[in-house]
């Protein structure tokens, strides 16, 4: 209820046991369903003139990048599907963290926008469990997800690749390195802002995915904060990391 109070309506799902009435087509078998408010006056209005509860599934195909515009959801589905309520871009950028409790243990199951240390500071210690392979209870945790179709790598040190950089995007955090090209250097946020880095994610893969590059080299974020999410996305984009 703590949680609920602090983070609703906001990025965060909790999972709950379902009962009898939510269809297991809705939770794909499990035995809980997740339950979130979102923070937007378009989706917010939408509720409340619906007479009951809305079950809102992901906008993209599987596996493939997160859409955060009304434009990257038509490219996705075009005419298969016949009305898109446009809010403009996504204010947060990632997808909520989602939460359960086990043996009266808080757990993360998702790192998203709500950050483990905010929850902590509510609740106390948390578990988190979301390393690939980890029974999967929450969506986009399988080894590969919120993939471009250009491969995709993460690692620590992107100049690494300085003598072979042709072909190469470079997504970065908040500074270019001097031995690779400019042109193919882009910053997620020039001032070095986490939050705005990951409302940025996406957009920026989708964007690089229709640039011809043979490979995404993706800078690995300080792990800290909203920074373990977006480590966890990108590491999840390419289905691997690079240790160095």
């Amino acid at each position: 209820q703590r949680l609920i109070d602090r983070f609703w309506p906001g990025p965060l799902t909790i999972l709950v046991e379902k009962s009898v009435q939510v269809s297991d087509s809705i939770t794909a078998g499990s035995s809980r369903v997740g339950i979130r408010m979102p923070n937007h006056p378009l989706t917010l209005e939408l509720l409340q003139r619906l007479p009951f509860p809305l079950v809102a599934p992901s906008a993209n195909p599987y596996n493939a990048i997160s859409p955060t515009t009304a434009k990257h959801v038509e490219a996705y589905f075009g005419s298969a599907i016949p009305l898109i309520l446009d809010g403009g871009p996504c204010q947060q950028g990632l997808e909520s963290t989602v939460v359960g409790v086990e043996n009266g243990q808080v757990v993360i199951y998702r790192q998203g926008m709500i950050t483990a240390e905010q929850i902590e500071a509510l609740v106390g210690p948390v578990i988190v469990k979301n390393e690939v392979g980890e029974k999967q209870v929450a969506p986009g945790m399988t080894a590969k997800h919120y993939a471009p179709n250009t491969p995709t790598l993460l690692c620590e040190h992107p100049d690494i690749f300085a003598k072979e950089a042709a072909g190469k995007a470079f997504l970065l955090f908040n500074k270019k390195y001097t031995t690779l090209p400019s042109e193919h250097q882009y910053l997620l946020s020039e001032s070095g802002d986490l939050e705005e880095a990951a409302q940025r994610l996406y957009q920026c893969l989708h964007e690089l995915d229709r640039k011809s590059y043979q490979q995404i080299i993706c800078q690995r974020f300080p792990e800290e904060g909203i920074g373990r999410a977006i480590n966890d996305r990108l590491q999840r984009a390419g289905g691997s990391s690079l240790s160095e």
